[in-house]
């Protein structure tokens, strides 16, 4: 299914925020739910092409919102993976300059990712980066600090089994820290 044809299933111009499309899909599939036209073999196919076409827009918006508010995601360091020595000499500067900014844009979501208590997308978003970064200590101790924070508050709400299965992920993430082992030991006694 095209783009400009899903925009005009829905009913919506390219210019259509991820809300807008969410509340017309809710509008749409209330409209041709197969559970309220069991018998009405179009109403089933309707709805088959409204979520096919709502993947593609939310795809496209996500995409959109992206580049209009240019945030960087993991997958956009891809350029800085397979860098060879002749570039990495002939342009060492600018690609140092490129992986700074990428790690401060980083490091900004990921505060408020843990400020926010969003644990699984903070350490999904460090885990991309550090298969693209693999030799960069910070985002072994940002991965660290995430599990750490995350086995935390799975303490707090008594999972005790989650809280330290996280704490061991931290230490495998960062084993050269040595406060957090401390940290993480004292942690564990207390279970």
């Amino acid at each position: 299914m095209e783009l400009s044809d899903c925009y005009r299933l829905f009913g919506l111009t390219q210019e259509a925020s991820s809300e807008d499309i969410k509340k017309v899909y809710r509008q749409l599939v209330r409209r041709y739910h197969p559970d309220l036209h069991p018998q009405n073999r179009q109403a089933q196919v309707q709805f088959l092409r409204i979520a096919e076409a709502y993947k593609h827009l939310l795809g496209a918006a996500a995409n959109a919102s992206l580049e209009s508010k240019s945030v960087t995601y993991p997958q956009q360091a891809q350029r800085f993976v397979k860098v060879t020595d002749e570039q990495l000499s002939a342009h060492g500067p600018e690609i140092k300059g490129e992986l700074a900014r990428l790690k401060a844009q980083i490091y900004q979501q990921l505060t408020t990712l843990l400020k926010t208590e969003r644990y699984p997308r903070a350490v999904t978003l460090l885990e991309a980066l550090r298969q693209k970064l693999p030799d960069d200590p910070e985002i072994g101790q940002w991965l660290a600090i995430s599990y750490q924070q995350w086995g935390r508050h799975c303490l707090a709400r008594g999972q005790r089994a989650k809280a330290r299965c996280y704490w061991r992920k931290a230490i495998q993430s960062d084993p050269h820290n040595r406060s957090l082992l401390q940290e993480i030991q004292a942690n564990l006694q207390v279970l």
